[in-house]
């Protein structure tokens, strides 16, 4: 093998390394693939680097480490809900709230929020 092949192994596995990277970025391999064959693997490298991580991506990191340290489970529409006087996030399953002791009623349709009682 010549000085051209060797040089064209070692740019195409500096291409893949650019798509690996934009993977573990939450950007698209393929896509930082070719953009690093058609401008050089290095350029493309620095762009990944200044142009970081994607929003989506932060987020499901953010996430998942939430998750894993505290052990509760992530706030969703299918799991918690808003209480409607502190505007809180509570469990659906809560019948007071944590946060101002709102006492919440359950209906089958639909859950509201019924007064607190003085007495």
């Amino acid at each position: 093998m010549g000085l051209v092949e060797w040089s064209a192994f070692a740019a195409f596995i500096l291409d893949v390394c650019v798509a690996v990277i934009a993977t573990k970025k939450g950007r698209s391999a393929i896509g930082w693939f070719f953009i690093s064959i058609f401008v050089t693997p290095v350029l493309s490298f620095i762009m990944l680097m200044v142009m970081g991580e994607t929003t989506d991506f932060k987020l499901a990191e953010l996430r998942k480490n939430k998750q894993y340290a505290t052990g509760e489970a992530i706030p969703d529409p299918y799991t918690h809900m808003k209480c409607p006087d502190c505007a809180e996030l509570i469990k659906i399953e809560a019948k007071v709230c944590k946060h101002c002791g709102c006492r919440i009623a359950h209906n089958s349709a639909q859950q509201t929020i019924a007064p607190d009682s003085a007495a």
